[in-house]
């Protein structure tokens, strides 16, 4: 199967809503709830070399706080390890209150 940059991801704002209640309804206690990604850091990912999309490792802190590993992934479906991002932003504290995803 060849990986193109093309696939299809988008899914509407009420299937992403359903999607975080139901991962929300089973963590214990107030959890981490998002991770943020600066655009220059994903850019550069994306900009590597034969780079047409993004692998998600989910992944954990030694005291189990949830972290997020992001690689790039070329045409053959191969992780590209030249760059490796973490590092993100935890909501909370850095989150969007007002958005509709934070409820």
């Amino acid at each position: 199967m060849a990986f193109t940059g093309k696939e299809e991801h988008q899914i509407s704002l009420e299937e992403a809503i359903k999607l975080i209640q139901n991962f929300r309804s089973k963590q214990k206690g107030e959890g981490i709830k998002a991770h943020y990604f600066g655009k220059e850091a994903l850019m550069k990912l994306l900009e590597q070399e034969g780079c047409v999309g993004l692998r998600i490792y989910y992944a954990s802190q030694e005291d189990g706080t949830p972290e997020l590993v992001i690689v790039g992934v070329n045409e053959e479906g191969k992780d590209l390890v030249g760059m490796v991002l973490d590092r993100s932003w935890f909501c909370p504290p850095y989150c969007d209150g007002e958005s509709m995803l934070n409820k």
